[in-house]
Formats: C-alpha cells, sequence, structure tokens
C-alpha cells in the first residue's frame, strides 16, 4: 500500500480553502495535532486491551486521514475498526491496531513534510 499522500486530495483542500496556503497550513497543523493525540490514544486503549476505544479512535482518524489523502493509514484504521465490530481475537487486534499506528507515524511525517514544503521561506 503507498504510504504517501494523495495529491489529488491536498489539492482539493487547497481548492476549498480558495488556494489560501496559510489556511492550509492551520489546517495542516490542526491534524497533526490531532493525529498525534489520537495515536497516543489508541496506543493507550490497545495496552488495556480496550477495543471499544480502540474502534472508536481509529473511526476518528480514519476519516481526517483520508481528508489528506492518508490512504493507508485510512484503509488500515477502517481494517481495525472492521476487526473491531466483528471482535477478534486479542491478538488479532494488536497486530492490526499495530499496523495502524506505524501507518500512523509514516502518515504524520508526510504531513509534516507537506507542512515544510507549503510553508513559506
Amino acid at each position: 500500500m503507498n504510504d504517501e499522500l494523495d495529491p489529488g486530495a491536498v489539492a482539493t483542500l487547497l481548492d476549498l480553502l480558495d488556494g489560501d496556503p496559510a489556511e492550509l497550513a492551520d489546517l495542516v497543523q490542526t491534524f497533526l495535532s490531532s493525529a498525534t493525540s489520537l495515536r497516543a490514544e489508541l496506543r493507550d486503549a490497545v495496552e488495556r486491551q480496550d477495543w471499544g476505544a480502540a474502534g472508536r479512535v481509529v473511526h476518528t482518524l480514519k476519516s481526517s486521514s483520508a481528508v489528506f489523502g492518508a490512504t493507508a493509514l485510512s484503509s488500515r484504521c477502517q481494517l481495525l475498526e472492521a476487526a473491531v465490530a466483528s471482535r477478534l481475537a486479542d491478538d488479532q487486534l494488536a497486530r492490526l491496531a499495530a499496523d495502524a499506528i506505524d501507518a500512523c507515524d509514516r502518515a504524520l511525517a508526510r504531513v509534516a513534510a507537506l507542512a515544510a514544503e507549503r510553508s513559506p521561506p
């Protein structure tokens, strides 16, 4: 699965913001802050094996990452959310959660790079 950001999603965001790079920068910072917090919440839920909480976290993370075109993260969150709903075994859920956390780390790095590219010199 591709861990790059979908450039079409980023272009759509910029269009929605009337091409305003400052607004995009604000949105990127909001995403980075939110996703970082959600990642920590997911890790905590996994450590407690609180799969209901993990499912709620990945539901939110799935949607916000899709907006930025972080398709690998969104897909992994969707898989974990479905697995939680299907009540898979704890070890299976833990593996899926680890994949989602890894994908989150990569998405955060990609979005941070986007912010650096888009910021004024």
